[in-house]
């Protein structure tokens, strides 16, 4: 039986909770002198990428999970437009002989792919354009920690 599509954003919730525990563990080491400053840098670095990994899983799952039918969304506008037989080939066709997929820019990368296989691109033409733009914005700062340089 497929999963709901929410129980992704559930499962997402807790991991950013657990993240944010951690987040929370540091700053208090942090104040007590057990880390110092460079220390904490790294560890929000960490984090940082931690979250947008996490963005970058939630969004691979939910769209190749609703092409095998494990996911199911529960917006009634989101169809499939493509059915790809046999399910285990949908992630060779995805990713396109490549090892990795790139979800994110979001507006290049995903939502391009979304409208070849979704109708609409549903349901992810369906963010507004703040959700868009905070996507946007954690982008620009996995970038700059990852490309470590005075113009990143």
């Amino acid at each position: 039986m497929a999963r709901k599509a929410r129980s992704l954003h559930k499962e997402f919730c807790a991991k950013i909770a657990a993240l944010n525990r951690t987040r929370l563990n540091f700053e208090s080491a942090f104040r007590a002198s057990i880390i110092n400053e460079g220390d904490i840098g790294q560890a929000y670095a960490g984090l940082c990428v931690e979250v947008f990994a996490s963005i970058e899983n939630l969004i691979g799952t939910l769209f190749i999970g609703m092409l095998n039918g494990s996911i199911k969304h529960e917006n009634g506008q989101v169809s499939i437009l493509v059915t790809i037989r046999p399910v285990s080939m949908i992630e060779n066709i995805i990713l396109n002989s490549k090892t990795y997929m790139e979800w994110l820019p979001f507006s290049d990368n995903t939502l391009t792919r979304a409208k070849s296989y979704f109708s609409e691109g549903r349901p992810f033409t369906l963010l507004t354009e703040e959700q868009k733009g905070k996507i946007k914005n954690y982008t620009k700062i996995r970038n700059a920690i990852a490309h470590k340089s005075k113009k990143a």
